[in-house]
């Protein structure tokens, strides 16, 4: 049986093609998602040798891109004059597909695939899956990359060479060799995740954006959150 269709029906539909028009150019625009800082002094990193002396600091800021993608950013620092980064393990999914990988300087890429603790790794708190950007110099060093995957909550770790007496030279998040479930992976609110972990690349895949918009439109404010403006 054929039914007419009410005119506040189409007057609905039409505001509703109206807000997709609104909303999927503002999508298509890069916005922060997350920032943060761990540093040897605030608890968030464990470090040894003179980088336990002279303190060191890891900050992270995580961006979508286009609502298909997302950049991250990180960066390593070294306090003081000696102990100059040699190598950095970043821990990514299995599927991150990193790309348009760019660093500060000179670094010889490795992985994605599982680095061991111990050997070149000392006092490396257990595996880890993820990338290695290796033959480092300097006392800083930042990289960037872009990924189809969101991100979670993970680990990094950093070394140099042997400090004398102090021992080896290496940090690393505080939180890594606590294992974390699912669900907390995904907890960026909380507070104490925030003090002992970074994120990086996970599983997820973003979305393209007609699909993040009728989300937002089916969730209401849980689809919001998923976005923040700078």
């Amino acid at each position: 049986m054929y039914v007419k269709r009410s005119d506040k029906h189409w007057a609905s539909l039409l505001a509703l093609t109206t807000l997709c028009l609104v909303l999927l150019p503002t999508a298509a625009r890069a916005d922060l998602f997350a920032s943060g800082e761990l540093t040897t002094t605030g608890g968030g990193l464990v470090a040894n040798g003179v980088w336990s002396t002279n303190g060191a600091s890891v900050s992270y800021q995580v961006s979508s891109i286009d609502a298909s993608s997302w950049l991250y950013e990180y960066e390593v620092t070294i306090g003081g004059t000696q102990g100059a980064l040699s190598h950095i393990i970043l821990e990514t999914s299995q599927n991150a597909g990193i790309r348009e990988l760019t660093a500060s300087g000179f670094f010889e890429l490795e992985g994605p695939t599982t680095f061991g603790q111990g050997g070149s790794n000392p006092g490396m708190p257990g595996d880890i899956y993820g990338i290695k950007l290796d033959d480092l110099t300097g006392m800083t060093f930042t990289f960037s990359f872009e990924s189809y995957n969101g991100p979670m909550w993970g680990n990094i770790y950093a070394k140099d060479g042997r400090a004398g007496s102090d021992g080896w030279n290496y940090l690393y998040n505080a939180g890594f060799g606590t294992p974390l479930s699912d669900a907390e992976r995904y907890e960026f609110n909380n507070t104490d995740l925030k003090g002992l972990y970074i994120l990086v690349p996970d599983t997820y895949v973003i979305p393209a954006p007609a699909a993040v918009l009728l989300g937002v439109l089916g969730l209401g404010t849980a689809g919001v959150r998923l976005r923040r403006r700078m």
